[in-house]
């Protein structure tokens, strides 16, 4: 009983299909259907009208011949085209129904009644016809919509906002912000490539954000050839680069749409005036190769302005035309004690929103007692919701030349905030730093303390008085005595010895003098030789390879520690003896080379160690040359 009743079921169900079928249902009389319309009747010469032609076939046949209609009268601004399959099943049985619709903007090239031919189709030896459609073309700004239904034309909606899962609001977008720039109809068909912008009125250095995109109603197979635009008068930066497109769907006037995100990049203005953007252009594969052919669309985005406003006046002292954003400045110093010669790091940091890369920090100035060497820049990019900035970083390597308490003045970064259309500067505390003396002197020892003697006690001090006394018998008077005689010329010997032993000992020193500077031209040389096979092995101790020898080699050769003299008392040290200007210049150079190396030697390049070796190497050469003269 249940199998009969499902059988009835399904007769009833065929025979209901047989009588009314579906839409898309292959019938004989149904195989092809072939028309054209238009959005409307009548418009103005500057105006354009729409031209849809829909072809629609039922299973894989194709007509032969096929032709649009034909426009004489009219340019053609934009062609497209889009297909769709299904099916379904009649009393014939099951099949395929492929439509495809021709979507033509058509421009008028002269005023009257202007006539679009019929287009044709033949099918199994059946020819059809779109019919003739005429068009009123008037003067300009005379058009009119079209009386009576026509297909529904889908009015301009934003395809960057209001829908889930889509792109993200830009900065200063709001709900009406149209990526199209104007509200007409789009105009390539189903396959567009648009520019946006978030703001078209901005300050110079202001960041302006650019969205390219691509929107389809086509299958889309791929991506060839995208081209970027020259951005003269911006400094860009790059925000979102998708290496693989995934499009997101939204829905305008109930026709899906598929967005795909090919770029979004923040452009910062140099100049104030009216800048252009140029239009970007895409090589856009449609088609899957399965229900629709492959194929091949060429899009460019439309152009855009900007219009960039010149800053206001009242700039504070020190501003720079870069500094545009809004910034914070800190400074930190590390360690704030230190002994003499240790280096000091300072780091000043500026962190904030703007144009991160063409941030001017403010110069530290020059602190007496300090040696600064060349500061390190290191940038950290971030993107917050859509805003390009980060953290710059200045790093400066601070050596104390003297014991002491120094400051770090306070330092000032103004900038212009173009939120608030105002200007603002800021600001850093000042930092102490101390400075301890590189050797400590020692404590003297304590004065022993004074104390009473006891009677009978000779540990030390006066002896007691003796209370009784032993005679004893004369003894030999001291000139009878056979080493008086010597005792009389001792002072005599005393004497001279006063006078011979410093000048002995002095021309010993001078002779150790001698030798050694005499031997420290090659003790250098051999030095330095240990200090090129360091540069060859890309050894950073190089430097300080270089230093000890250095200075070990002024020790040698003047008899004196160059160990703690400023550049200014050396080169007067070596001035006093006799050492040339060049020579001098030459150590001069070779240890500042060597004090970069070992305290900023991020500063330092590939060659910075052989050209610190090849100052040190001269500067001996030419003491020694000026020692020989």
């Amino acid at each position: 009983m249940r199998g009969a009743g499902l059988v009835r079921a399904a007769m009833a169900t065929a025979l209901l299909l047989a009588h009314v079928g579906l839409p898309f249902a292959a019938r004989a009389d149904d195989a092809l259907e072939y028309y054209a319309t238009v959005d409307r009747d009548s418009i103005g010469l500057d105006e354009t009208v729409t031209l849809s032609v829909t072809l629609a076939v039922n299973g894989n046949k194709e007509p032969k011949p096929f032709e649009l209609p034909q426009a004489p009268d009219f340019d053609v601004v934009s062609q497209g085209r889009s297909e769709q399959y299904a099916m379904g099943f009649g009393t014939g049985g099951g099949g395929f129904k492929k439509t495809r619709v021709y979507t033509i903007v058509l421009r008028p090239t002269r005023e009257g009644e202007l006539a679009i031919r019929p287009g044709v189709a033949v099918l199994e030896g059946r020819r059809y016809e779109t019919g003739r459609l005429t068009i009123r073309v008037g003067g300009t700004g005379q058009g009119q919509a079209r009386n009576g239904p026509a297909p529904r034309a889908s009015p301009r909606a934003s395809p960057f906002g209001g829908f889930p899962g889509g792109f993200p609001p830009l900065p200063g977008q709001d709900d009406d912000f149209d990526p199209f720039g104007t509200g007409a109809p789009p105009a390539e068909g189903d396959v567009l490539l648009r520019a946006s912008v978030d703001k078209r009125e901005v300050y110079p250095g202001e960041q302006v954000t650019l969205t390219i995109a691509l929107l389809s109603r086509m299958d889309v197979g791929g991506i060839d050839g995208f081209q970027i635009p020259k951005f003269d008068g911006f400094w860009t930066e790059d925000l979102e680069s998708p290496t693989q497109i995934s499009g997101q769907t939204k829905v305008i006037d109930g026709v899906p749409w598929r967005v795909y995100l090919l770029r979004r990049r923040a452009l910062f203005p140099l100049r104030d005036g009216v800048l252009s953007i140029q239009p970007a252009e895409v090589d856009v594969v449609t088609g899957n190769g399965f229900f629709s052919r492959r194929g091949k669309a060429k899009r460019r985005s439309q152009p855009i302005e900007i219009t960039v406003k010149p800053l206001p006046g009242g700039a504070p002292a020190g501003f720079a035309p870069a500094s545009v954003g809004t910034w914070t400045l800190d400074a930190e110093a590390s360690p704030k004690t230190a002994a003499w010669g240790a280096p000091i790091t300072l780091r000043l940091s500026a962190s904030g929103v703007g144009n991160l890369r063409s941030l001017e920090l403010p110069k530290l100035p020059e602190i007496d007692g300090m040696k600064t060497f060349e500061p390190t820049l290191s940038d950290e990019v971030t993107v917050q919701r859509g805003h390009f900035g980060g953290r710059r970083t200045l790093e400066y390597v601070l050596v104390p030349e003297r014991a002491g308490a120094f400051t770090i003045p306070a330092l000032e970064l103004p900038y212009f905030d173009p939120a608030t259309e105002t200007f603002d500067v800021a600001k850093t505390a000042s930092i102490e730093l101390t400075v301890l003396p590189g050797k400590e002197a020692a404590p003297q020892p304590a004065a022993p303390e004074a104390r009473p003697m006891a009677r009978g006690d000779d540990s030390g001090g006066l002896a007691g008085i003796r209370t009784a006394a032993v005679l004893e018998g004369a003894r030999t008077p001291l000139h009878e005595r056979p080493w008086f005689v010597f005792a009389l010329g001792l002072p005599a010997l005393a004497l001279l010895g006063s006078f011979a032993v410093p000048r002995l000992r002095a021309a010993r020193e001078r002779g150790e003098g001698d030798r050694r500077a005499k031997g420290a031209g090659r003790l250098a040389q051999r030095r330095l030789a240990g200090a090129q096979a360091l540069a060859d092995d890309g050894d950073p101790r190089v430097f300080e390879e270089l230093d000890r020898a250095l200075h070990a080699y002024l020790e040698s050769r003047y008899g004196r520690s160059a160990f703690g003299l400023t550049r200014d008392r050396l080169s007067s040290f070596l001035t006093d003896a006799g050492a040339p200007p060049h020579a001098i210049e030459a150590l001069r150079d070779a240890l500042d080379a060597c004090d970069a190396g070992r305290f900023a030697p991020g500063t330092m390049d590939a060659g910075a160690a052989r050209r610190a070796l090849s100052s040190a190497t001269g500067a001996v050469d030419a003491l020694e040359a000026g020692r020989s003269r």
